[in-house]
């Protein structure tokens, strides 16, 4: 557990989706076939404040017993390889993959009853 530079941006490898649930969310891998849970909070984190604010920002927005457990995800998502690090500036350098289908027919689905 090493210890993380709280200046930096949170990024997630884009082979790593979230999926929010009821109470609690879950992260896939795809490209290593793996899942994990997590909490809500932390999907929340990550999805609208991860790119935007710095480790520090965001952990300023909570109480210290919470900031123990996020910054504890976070460096479980870095050791994992689920995330990692990197300055502001690099931050557009690694955008999102759209997650938008197309489908070049016409129909894409079709019900036939007798």
């Amino acid at each position: 557990m090493n210890a993380i530079d709280q200046n930096k941006y949170l990024i997630l490898y884009e082979n790593c989706q979230l999926c929010k649930g009821n109470k609690r969310s879950l992260l896939i891998d795809f490209q290593r076939r793996n899942l994990e849970f997590i909490d809500n909070e932390i999907c929340d984190i990550i999805n609208n404040k991860s790119r935007k604010y710095s480790v520090r920002e965001i952990l300023n927005d909570y109480p210290d017993e919470q900031q123990i457990i996020i910054l504890d995800y976070i460096t479980f998502l870095i050791d994992n390889e689920y995330g990692f690090l990197c300055e502001k500036e690099e931050v557009d350098f690694f955008p999102k993959i759209s997650l938008e289908y197309q489908n070049p027919s016409r129909i894409t689905n079709c019900i036939i009853d007798f």
